[in-house]
């Protein structure tokens, strides 16, 4: 009995040993090789390029330049740079606030949008709101895009 003990013993001891002592086997990750000649793909960005309005977004950018003496060009490119002249643009701001509109008309103006009895969410309201703040403060609402309007 004592010689089966120290079998087990001893058995015991040598499978501690290699657990503790030869490290796990770990299959290792080996890169798929390219060929030195292999045509490289550059990856672009996505860059809009401006296009000149159309139909209701040029009839809308006419009537704002009208208004405010603001040349057809910069308010065709505010617009385009805004929302891309879509009408129905929406975008979500970190601060939880929403743009609507051509002119990304913030909601924390709806309120004095109401009072003057227009809808932001109109494209003829959302264009005479742009007007009444490029009147009341220039277009330094619209700072944010200039480097995508102004040249």
């Amino acid at each position: 009995m004592n010689s089966v003990i120290k079998k087990t013993s001893y058995l015991l001891f040598i499978l501690v040993f290699i657990t503790l002592c030869i490290p796990p086997y770990k299959a290792q990750y080996i890169a798929p090789v390219k060929p030195q000649n292999a045509p490289r793909i550059e990856q672009r960005a996505k860059t809009r390029v401006y296009t000149a309005p159309t139909g209701k977004a040029l009839e809308i950018a006419k009537m704002v330049s009208r208004e405010t003496n603001i040349p057809l060009d910069t308010i065709s490119r505010i617009i385009w740079a805004e929302s891309g002249y879509n009408p129905n643009a929406e975008h979500l701001n970190k601060n939880g606030t929403t743009d609507h509109g051509y002119f990304q008309i913030n909601d924390i103006h709806i309120p004095e949008a109401k009072s003057m009895g227009l809808n932001i969410n109109n494209p003829y309201d959302n264009a005479r709101f742009a007007i009444y703040l490029i009147k009341t403060q220039g277009l330094i609402p619209w700072t944010a895009s200039k480097a995508k309007w102004y040249n």
